[in-house]
């Protein structure tokens, strides 16, 4: 009876609600402009935990069910919209989405064809009678016949605008009559992970959030911690709503009170470890006044730490590198024994299918490089570069040589058959019949080994993937479905792929990609570039002595010549002292550290900023941060939900996606089902217990309040951790800190930051000169600064090295984030390319930040 009463009044609210707003078009309170109001119908897909048995797959199905309707009222209720939730196992989540996804696309150019077709079909036509030009249309296209085309061709299956329709439910109240989905319709759905993110986007799969968070949506901006929507920006844009959860957690350096007072120090004057050279002083004077050394019992490690922790919370050192891989088609030239460069690849794409189930089991890519006389394909990794016959990647790259002419005869300006794309024409003077003969350069690209010796025939490691007698022009002769004829497909693994075989479905990707040109059309260089987050050193780094201002959008990271700041190299002497003084060290058994690190969440920083004191196994502390937390991959792309980029449902889907990042009701319901069903509440704490459950039987004749499913979800995939119920085994007070703690959390400045994708469009390659020179003046003074034995020896040679590279011109290059390549004006163009603090600059700006004012947004 309680149900029925319950289900009476949703229907009585909902007949409401149509009431009130049963106009398709109202006014936006905050906008004023006019927005659909009609009644929709959108999916959301839910990733569930994997199920151990059947029976647990079966109890779970039942419980979802009924989640399913409660959702749905809520949504429905709060603004016309009824959602199907799509609950999928995260083991079977991805396939199954992406699976409806290419459905979706295939049907909607499908359909885009039709009405194209349908279009042509009726031009010129008396289409009063509409029903039998669809007949003839059909009888002539049957491939379309079942795509319910009307004839008003603009958007056949788009939602018309139609009077909403009513029924009335078990109670005879009258209800708004909602669209059926869509088969293989998809709006909102579950997202993980910063590859997947990537992916979806390039895919076009994510719609651009930005609008509604600007309008509508702009609620979203109170609830979700500020670095979570900042960091999953892409090129400035949000295409992804992060859940919140708890983000890192502190770095806390211990001061121990009694010796801290005991030498009359003031905690006010320390705000990092810098700041402590006097106090650790006083703590080895200590020891040795009592005769205390290492090893013995009762002795006090001044810091439990080491060099390297200390510099990585002060300094970030740009280490870079970066890895050749350019394959490209080569031309091997008999009068120089030189290989050299003429580039293209194609990929082949060999499917395994399961004969019982018409499923794709593993798709298989296989890219091959064609090259020599177009007889022979190479074997490349899954970075392009080239592997040997036991799959270690062969250092092969290409040198140039200016002087280097290939000779074609002919104004196509092709080479055994295939164009050379990139070849430069150029017309020599001198009699008519010498300008009959057209000269091209190929801009003298040859291959060689890591240790520059040309490669040839002899001593050439690449693993032949397909031979044959005839050139690459006859062995990409398509047939008419498009597969070229080869003569052998290799899987990853070196092994024939068998195309008779039926469970192997082989297809051959035409992926030619040109040789990349710089602005003079002539061959260059492709290279991944990487940099490293733990660098020991580098010449080039950034200070940073504040923990609080360690987070994109507060510092940028500029490529300071660190040999040539004054205030690095004091940084660096100091701490370095520290270690030649032996202040650094372990705490044995029996002994104590006067200054010691510890990590924890927001509570134990709570603690120590109401008492004053932090106490740790019976002693006081004093308490600094030395590390905010830091929102890493995993925290910022870890769990999202996106709206799809084809949805017709944009507004509606954040409309959701908004309160269930806002509203307890229906956060709550998510996580944990139908109160009293999936879970129960404490009465006093509120604390929320979780319900087991089996599924209805058959003998069972009426619905059974009892048996109802068991319901379980993943807290982090489900939206907002903050706004819901802690249960009982995380206590009380579970998001408090957690809240305080993300409020203090930073964002790395490098997080989501890649060399390759800032550069990709870039028409000039990044100076690896430039790299090579860098790391190669880094070794060098790295190994001058560790041969120092006292801070006289370091100053002395930090001073030398300044006076080397103070005023070096290829690291000025490296240095000038305004550096332009273009002009080449200054005398340290090296190589007429970009340097690395260029392309960082410009993937910030791009990123929404004003490079020119770091800390300020655009």
């Amino acid at each position: 009876m309680k149900r029925k009463l319950v289900c009476l009044f949703l229907g009585i609210l909902m007949l409401m609600t149509a009431l009130l707003t049963g106009c398709s078009q109202v006014e936006d309170e905050e906008t004023g402009e006019e927005v659909d109001n009609s009644a929709k119908t959108i999916v959301m897909w839910v990733m569930t935990p994997d199920y151990e048995t059947k029976e647990d797959e079966a109890a779970a199905k039942k419980a979802q069910a009924e989640v399913q309707a409660a959702f749905t009222n809520i949504t429905k209720s709060k603004f016309k919209t009824n959602v199907e939730l799509k609950f999928v196992s995260a083991d079977e989540y991805y396939k199954a989405l992406e699976k409806t996804i290419k459905a979706e696309r295939e049907h909607a150019l499908l359909l885009e064809e039709a009405q194209d077709k349908l279009t042509d079909f009726l031009r010129g036509k008396d289409t009063k009678n509409m029903d039998e030009l669809l007949k003839e249309f059909y009888e002539q296209y049957p491939q379309y016949k079942d795509l319910g085309l009307r004839g008003d061709v603009e958007g056949d299956e788009e939602e018309k605008e139609t009077e909403e329709e009513t029924t009335r439910n078990e109670f005879g109240v009258s209800e708004i009559k909602y669209p059926s989905a869509k088969e293989n319709q998809v709006d909102i759905f579950y997202l993980s992970g910063y590859e997947k993110y990537i992916e979806y986007k390039n895919n076009e799969w994510l719609a651009s959030l930005d609008d509604e968070l600007a309008l509508s949506s702009k609620k979203l901006t109170d609830y979700i911690t500020a670095s979570l929507l900042d960091g999953v920006q892409l090129n400035g844009s949000v295409y992804a709503i992060p859940n919140n959860v708890p983000i890192g957690e502190y770095t806390y350096a211990l001061i121990d009170k009694e010796y801290f007072d005991k030498y009359y120090n003031k905690i006010d004057s320390v705000e990092n470890v810098l700041d402590l050279n006097r106090f650790l002083n006083d703590m080895k004077n200590m020891n040795e006044a009592n005769g205390k050394t290492p090893e013995d019992e009762g002795y006090v490690v001044p810091l439990a730490s080491t060099f390297e922790e200390c510099m990585e919370m002060l300094v970030w050192y740009w280490e870079l590198s970066y890895t050749d891989r350019t394959v490209y088609e080569t031309y091997y030239d008999e009068e120089t024994d030189r290989y050299y460069a003429l580039g293209t690849y194609y990929t082949v794409k060999v499917e395994k299918t399961n004969e019982d189930s018409g499923e794709i089991e593993e798709v298989d890519e296989v890219r091959v490089v064609p090259y020599a006389k177009r007889d022979q394909l190479f074997k490349v990794n899954a970075q392009g570069q080239y592997v040997n016959a036991k799959g270690e990647v062969l250092n092969y790259h290409y040198e140039t040589v200016d002087d280097f002419r290939l000779q074609i005869n002919g104004e196509q300006a092709k080479l055994n058959g295939i164009k050379a794309n990139y070849v430069k024409k150029v017309m020599i003077e001198g009699t008519d019949e010498e300008k009959a003969e057209l000269t091209a350069q190929a801009g003298g690209m040859y291959l060689v080994d890591e240790n520059g010796i040309h490669i040839t025939p002899e001593n050439d490691e690449r693993v032949i993937l397909v031979t044959g007698e005839t050139d690459l022009n006859d062995q990409l002769i398509l047939e008419d479905d498009g597969t070229p004829m080869l003569p052998e497909i290799y899987d990853n693994d070196g092994n024939i792929v068998l195309i008779d075989n039926v469970n192997y479905d082989v297809e051959v990707v035409l992926d030619f990609i040109e040789t990349p040109t710089n602005p003079d059309g002539w061959p260059r260089q492709s290279f991944y570039y990487d940099h490293n987050d733990d660098a020991d050193f580098s010449v080039l780094g950034t200070i940073f002595k504040d923990a609080a201002k360690r987070s994109r959008g507060d510092i940028e990271l500029s490529f300071v010549n660190l040999l040539a700041d004054k205030e690095y190299r004091d940084l660096y002497t100091t701490l370095k002292n520290y270690e030649y003084e032996e202040y650094f060290g372990t705490p044995a058994d029996g002994q104590l550290a006067a200054v010691s690190f510890m990590t924890g969440d927001a509570r134990i920083k709570h603690e120590y900023d109401q008492k004053g004191v932090y106490v740790k196994d019976g002693r006081e502390y004093y308490m600094f941060v030395a590390e905010y937390p830091e929102a890493t991959e995993k925290e910022l792309y870890g769990n999202m939900f996106a709206v799809y980029g084809y949805s017709n449902n944009l507004a509606r889907s954040m409309e959701v996606i908004t309160c269930l990042n806002t509203n307890a009701e229906l956060r709550n319901l998510l996580q944990y089902g139908v109160e009293g069903w999936h879970y129960e509440r404490d009465e006093d704490t509120g604390l929320v217990k979780l319900l087991n459950s089996g599924v209805c039987d058959k003998s069972c004749k009426e619905k059974c309040d009892l048996h109802h499913g068991t319901y379980r979800m993943d807290v982090e995939k489900t939206g907002n951790c903050f706004i819901v119920y802690p249960t009982v085994e995380q206590g009380a007070d579970a998001w408090t800190y957690a809240k305080i703690q993300n409020n203090d959390s930073l964002i790395n400045p490098l997080l989501g930051f890649d060399f390759n994708a800032a550069a990709e469009n870039d028409e000039y390659n990044m100076d690896v000169s430039l790299i090579d020179y860098v790391n190669e003046a880094s070794v060098i003074a790295y190994e001058q600064m560790m041969e120092c034995s006292d801070k006289a020896s370091l100053v002395a040679t930090l001073d030398d090295l300044m006076a080397q590279y103070r005023d070096d011109a290829v690291i000025k290059k490296a240095t000038n984030g305004a550096y332009d390549p273009a002009e080449g004006k200054d005398d340290y163009n090296v190589n007429g390319s970009s340097s690395p603090f260029v392309v960082y600059r410009s993937w910030l700006a791009a990123y929404g930040y004003n490079v020119a004012a770091p800390g300020a947004k655009n």
